[in-house]
């Protein structure tokens, strides 16, 4: 099976570190899921967002088709995206670890990068938010993107839209792997696009 195409460009591969730490968002450095957040508050409400949780894992469909629908129902309730950007910002808070880990990486040159099915513009603005604009713009993201359409609707824009999963995770690591001396990676994860990838 070949590679989903990706729509958006990747960042470089780091080739000259010896460890790469790629991590999950949403609950991972947050203590909390993001678009669960919003989904659950300004969309159709957390027991029909479970239950496309549940239907994701049995097969049912697919965790592109389901969180497009999750983020469709807060945009179709008349939510702004930057409406959603100021909720998240107030409301979303940064694992207590995360600090202290990113000024280790940090000083021993270990890159840190986002790998979330979430939308960079809103882990962007929660990240900038919690750890200072400086230093959330040195943490390389690669995530989905959005389309904010001349009516404010928005919508999801895909990594991957031919793939399941709308971002398939494990191509943000393949490239490592063809490396002749790759770095040692560690990735983090704790949700059902992560358990998926």
């Amino acid at each position: 099976m070949s590679a989903p195409e990706s729509t958006l460009p990747y960042p470089p591969i780091h080739k000259d570190k010896k460890f790469v730490v790629l991590s999950d968002w949403d609950g991972t450095i947050t203590t909390r899921d993001s678009n669960d957040y919003m989904t659950d508050h300004l969309g159709y409400g957390c027991e029909k967002r479970r239950k496309g949780n549940l239907d994701i894992l049995t097969g049912r469909t697919t965790f592109r088709e389901s969180f497009r629908e999750m983020l469709e129902s807060v945009s179709t309730a008349g939510h702004t995206f930057e409406e959603c950007k100021e909720v998240l910002r107030e409301n979303i808070k940064l694992d207590p670890g995360f600090k202290d880990f990113y000024a280790w990486c940090k000083g021993n040159d270990v890159p840190v990068i986002i790998v979330s099915s979430g939308m960079a513009p809103l882990i962007r603005a929660v990240l900038s938010n919690l750890i200072g604009e400086e230093s959330a713009n040195e943490i390389e993201i690669i995530s989905n993107d959005v389309t904010i359409h001349p009516d404010g609707k928005w919508e999801i824009k895909y990594r991957h839209p031919s793939s399941g999963f709308g971002h398939d995770k494990s191509q943000a690591i393949l490239p490592y792997r063809a490396l002749p001396n790759p770095p040692t990676l560690f990735f983090f994860g704790d949700g059902v696009s992560g358990c998926l990838s």
